[in-house]
């Protein structure tokens, strides 16, 4: 069956009321589970599914022996509970095997247990699974085990080992009950709690698959480092998304009591991954009636609801499990216990009752989640990716010259596209310098004169005009009203004739703005210098980090050069700026006689409409422009000079027929200065990038090339050898990979020839 065809297999009905149906879309499901004889596992090993499953689960565990659990986190189901909640009984009950029951013995390490059917006969092995070693796959610890009663002492020995790091497991093979709890109890070396695994491979034709891993029980009344290591542990387990949190609840006591709950509350808090298996349903005293009706509700879906549900398992006791019980006498007497005893017997959903039940709902659930896992494909695209992303190994033993020659080739190229933004190269230099020159700019503009065309600047705001390119402001830029401007050109008056302004006066204007571009300037060459120097260097490790000899040598040489050109490129920004100095001059006079006209516009409105910015509470103002303002007679007055002849007037050009204005030689002044600012500023914010582009940028990257040629000796083949020897971190990652590509491209052979 393709993945498109594949049926989704739903194994408990959604609860949409206080009471729950069966699920028909099981066949025959209520018939299966209705009987808890021996010939249940008859009846559904005989289905189509049943023999999928077999197949399934032989694959899973197969491919878990060789270390697939290290890469693929397979669909699993974790069983969680307190100390003397019934976890041990359960696993007994579902694996058949008797597990080690007193005090610290297998409570320590994780237990993981597969039960499988793909065989003819019984047989158990132990293994041991290191969490913390990244390549090593399972290590059989016991013996092919074809006896029930051998398991138990293998458990101890197991977790023995895995609790004594310090030792040889081999030391563990022989040891008896007696002697395990000796060291257990003068062994200081041994481990409180460990997050390494025993592994537990059942093979039972008559159980039905599944598979499990048991973790210690939560502890309270332990030291409070004990406690946290064991709920680090099971929290670590259950936050998996692909994990199905079984908890083990007893019926003696409250839910709301349970930290097992809690914590998959925590970690699952839709409940749509946790299934509640509640136990001791025969220790409920037959005065008990309100406990027992609180525990019908939650099994029937009126409280505490899970996605899953719960079950109720009635387990043997320990008078029971002593005297070796067999599996279908313990299911026998279950039987009996919930269809003789109230309220159990009244239970309407008979499917939630008994070991039996659960088993073959839980195998049903773990088959379809592991049936629908698509991970395997995400991985190894992640994997070759990674792969991708190494450099490739040298190919050219015999001629490591020329090897060494095309890597150095490669590299000047691909820095040189990046400098001069050629097609294909990459574009992150000119990225990062455009807004290096972008911030230079705005730093530049900040210098711009404050020129505010009032008596006095105290009382008034700063005009906002149109078109205005101001950037922030410079600090040391003061604001000039028309007194000081006026005095400015008095302190330059000498022997000029009525009605002509000094030069000297706009000049000493001028450079107290172009004097403070130094600063920025300088800001700005450092900021590209950086920028270029960053990545250069990020540049030769894409293209030598694999050859760390090689990578050093470029390094250094390219650390001298960029040394170099920025002692010989400094001067050249510097020469730039001078450029600004006297004289003040410019050929672009269009541009200038337009950029001071429009200032001197502004700057006469602004003086006319003085009051527009004195420092008034906002409602004065817009009450003093609405008593000023009368737009009706100043459309009628557009439209008389209009019929005489004057049309494509602007209320703006009215400020004409005012009087002379006192100020108007300071008004010009501000204008002409204001305008000639314009102009130099758009100059040097573009003479600036390109002299850090043509004396600093391009030359190193043009002279690069033949200086790597001048130090790397390529004329001797020992000496181009040695370059050439790669990381020995990168080879092994490489290594690693291509390993771990070879494991996943099995697995994923293997599961995409699995057909479900």
């Amino acid at each position: 069956m393709t993945t498109s065809t594949r049926r989704k297999i739903r194994l408990f009905p959604r609860r949409s009321g206080p009471a729950s149906s069966p699920d028909t879309s099981l066949p025959d499901s209520v018939s299966i589970v209705s009987s808890l004889s021996n010939d249940t596992n008859d009846q559904i090993s005989s289905t189509d599914y049943a023999r999928k499953r077999k197949e399934l689960m032989a694959l899973i565990t197969g491919l878990q022996e060789q270390g697939a659990y290290k890469l693929i986190k397979f669909p699993r189901i974790a069983v969680i509970g307190g100390q003397s909640a019934g976890k041990s009984s359960l696993v007994e009950a579902v694996t058949g095997i008797n597990v080690p029951r007193d005090s610290g013995t297998c409570t320590r390490c994780p237990m993981e247990c597969t039960v499988s059917t793909f065989a003819n006969t019984w047989s158990c092995q132990v293994s041991l699974r290191y969490e913390d070693v990244d390549s090593s796959p399972s290590k059989n610890f016991s013996p092919l085990l074809t006896d029930k009663r051998d398991v138990e002492i293998w458990l101890r020995r197991a977790q023995a080992a895995i609790l004594s790091p310090h030792r040889q497991t081999d030391f563990f093979a022989n040891k008896s009950r007696e002697e395990l709890q000796t060291l257990q109890q003068t062994d200081p070396k041994m481990s409180k709690f460990s997050r390494n695994v025993v592994w537990v491979d059942i093979k039972d034709p008559n159980a039905t698959d599944l598979s499990f891993v048991d973790l210690p029980g939560l502890v309270q009344n332990e030291d409070p480092d004990v406690v946290q290591l064991v709920k680090d542990l099971v929290v670590s387990n259950i936050q998996i998304s692909s994990t199905i949190i079984l908890v083990t609840i007893p019926m003696t006591d409250e839910m709301e009591n349970q930290l097992a709950f809690r914590l998959a509350k925590e970690a699952d808090p839709q409940g749509s991954r946790t299934i509640g298996v509640l136990t001791k349903p025969d220790n409920l005293k037959e005065g008990d009636v309100g406990a027992r009706q609180r525990w019908v509700d939650v099994i029937e879906g009126q409280s505490h609801r899970l996605t899953h549900g719960y079950y109720c398992v009635r387990l043997p006791d320990d008078a029971q499990r002593q005297s070796r019980i067999s599996r279908s006498d313990a299911e026998r007497l279950a039987t009996d216990f919930f269809n003789q005893h109230s309220p159990w017997k009244d239970v309407s959903d008979r499917r939630r009752l008994g070991i039996t039940n659960f088993v073959i709902d839980l195998s049903r659930l773990l088959m379809g989640l592991i049936e629908e896992a698509q991970t395997v494909a995400g991985i190894l695209a992640e994997c070759n990716a990674d792969l991708a992303r190494l450099p490739a190994p040298s190919l050219a033993a015999s001629d490591p010259g020329a090897d060494v020659l095309q890597r150095v080739s490669d590299f000047c190229s691909e820095l040189k596209d990046m400098v001069y933004g050629r097609q294909g190269g990459q574009k992150d230099l000119i990225h990062r310098n455009k807004a290096v020159y972008r911030l230079f700019q705005r730093e530049i503009r900040g210098t711009a004169p404050d020129f505010r065309p009032f008596e006095s600047c105290v009382n008034y705001t700063k005009p906002r005009f149109p078109d205005d390119e101001d950037g922030d402001l410079d600090p040391q830029i003061q604001p000039l009203d028309l007194y000081a401007v006026r005095n400015v050109i008095q302190k330059h008056i000498g022997w000029e004739l009525p009605g002509n302004i000094p030069f000297d006066a706009s000049k000493d204007l001028i450079q107290s703005s172009v004097g403070l571009w130094r600063s920025p300037t300088e800001t700005c060459f450092e900021r590209a210098f950086l920028t270029f120097s960053d990545l250069v260097n990020a540049l030769v490790v894409e293209h030598f980090q694999q050859f760390p000899q090689l990578e050093r040598c470029v390094r250094d040489l390219i650390a001298r050069k960029l040394d170099e050109i920025r002692r010989t490129a400094f001067p050249e920004i510097v020469q730039t700026l001078r450029r600004e100095d006297e004289p003040f001059w410019t050929q672009n006079d269009h541009y200038f006689k337009s950029a001071k006209a429009k200032w001197l516009i502004l700057y006469q409105d602004a003086r006319r409409n003085a009051w527009r910015y004195e420092l008034l509470l906002q409602v004065e103002r817009e009450a003093a422009w609405s008593e000023f303002r009368n737009p009706g007679a100043e459309r009628r007055a557009l439209d008389a000079l209009a019929e005489l002849g004057f049309a494509g007037l602007s209320v703006s050009e009215f400020q004409r027929l005012h009087p002379p204005d006192q100020f108007q030689d300071e008004l010009h002044v501000m204008a002409g200065v204001r305008a000639y600012f314009q102009v130099a500023y758009k100059r040097i914010t573009d003479q600036v990038p390109m002299t850090i582009e043509h004396s600093m940028n391009q030359p190193f990257a043009n002279g690069l090339y033949k200086a790597l040629l001048g130090v790397l000796d390529i004329g001797s083949a020992e000496r181009m050898r040695e370059l050439l020897s790669e990381d020995s971190e990168m080879v092994q990652l490489r290594t690693e990979l291509m390993e771990k590509k070879r494991r996943l491209e099995d697995i994923h052979r293997k599961l995409s020839q699995f057909v479900v």
